[in-house]
């Protein structure tokens, strides 16, 4: 986001000539990911807080918080990656030059989503499957 704000305070359109500081959808989508990776960045926070209450007390904490603080963890990369592209598209050819600073952010993103235990998809199952009563398959819990 940082990265989208200071190509975007400076980038003219080679194409339409108008300032991307003055484009509606680049500003939507600086705003959207502002307010999404508050969001994220809040919910981690209390994820951690309340597993460090467990570990503190001695508790097990139970399994199914384990299966819905692992697919929330999982989106995680996802939605920044997602957030990330949305802005890069916008931001013209410039933005996937070695130089851009938005691209070491776009790239690591995308190899980070690349993980297994970033991929919401494996978590399903383990987070439906505990409110239907049955035990969790995935192996990282």
């Amino acid at each position: 986001m940082n990265a989208a704000v200071e190509i975007a305070q400076s980038r003219v359109s080679t194409n339409t000539g108008k300032a991307s500081k003055d484009d509606p959808f680049m500003n939507a989508a600086i705003a959207r990911a502002h307010a999404e990776v508050t969001e994220m960045e809040q919910t981690l926070r209390l994820t951690f807080e309340d597993l460090m209450a467990h570990a503190e007390r001695g508790e097990s904490i139970p399994m199914e918080k384990r299966t819905f603080y692992a697919y929330n963890s999982a989106s995680v990369v996802r939605r920044m990656a997602d957030l990330v592209d949305d802005m890069v598209k916008l931001l013209g050819g410039r933005a996937i030059y070695m130089s851009s600073p938005i691209l070491q952010p776009w790239l690591d993103l995308h190899a980070g989503r690349a993980h297994v235990a970033n991929d919401p998809a494996n978590r399903t199952a383990d987070l439906v499957g505990g409110m239907l009563g049955r035990e969790p398959s995935f192996t990282f819990l």
